[in-house]
């Protein structure tokens, strides 16, 4: 998981689906697991989860964050590689308001 905070702001995680079931996360998402997602959850500053987000490039294979930044309005972008179909390279950039 990949995470971002700044001071007394909300803080954010993003990771696979897959990594983040298998860590504990609800049996709501043990569906969304294979192929793997792409999965931001935002927090409250005291640490209480506001939303949670997966997203999915469509493709057969699993899609990966690289990176993620909070805006300083309370969104969250998240960079990532979705899979598409055949061997072409893709990127994402996800943005998600508070």
């Amino acid at each position: 998981m990949k995470r971002a905070a700044c001071g007394p702001t909300p803080a954010a995680a993003t990771g696979s689906s897959r990594a983040w079931t298998r860590a504990g996360a609800p049996a709501s998402l043990a569906s969304r697991v294979s192929p793997s997602r792409i999965l931001t959850v935002k927090y409250s500053p005291a640490g209480v989860r506001k939303w949670l987000k997966t997203w999915s490039g469509g493709g057969p294979d699993d899609d990966e964050p690289n990176g993620m930044v909070l805006g300083t309005k309370g969104g969250v972008y998240v960079g990532g590689q979705p899979t598409g179909k055949g061997d072409i390279s893709q990127a994402a950039l996800l943005k998600y308001q508070r």
